[in-house]
């Protein structure tokens, strides 16, 4: 049985053509596997007693949107009194000549 490194070596002599096909079937492979799980773990979690409506649940939007609310809040309370606030020095402004 060959090492990847081997199954490597032969992918980088072939044409740009073919390594374009391998990487999106590779990509897509991958990437269908990673749904398959995501679903599989969606079905596991609910359960037919946990399939009832519950009242008054709020979208995912909204829940994102608080959670970046709370997100940027916590940010901008720890940075608390260690911003500096900037004055610029008065200016004089003459008319010119």
């Amino acid at each position: 049985m060959a090492t990847l490194a081997h199954h490597l070596h032969r992918i980088r002599q072939k044409p740009d053509h073919i390594k374009r096909h391998i990487a999106f079937w590779t990509s897509l492979g991958i990437t269908l596997v990673i749904v398959l799980f995501w679903m599989a773990s969606i079905s596991l979690g609910q359960s037919s007693s946990a399939k009832t409506a519950v009242v008054g649940a709020e979208s995912p939007w909204h829940a994102m949107a608080a959670s970046v609310g709370d997100a940027w809040t916590s940010f901008t309370t720890s940075l608390g009194a260690s911003t500096a606030t900037y004055q610029a020095p008065p200016l004089q402004v003459t008319p010119g000549k």
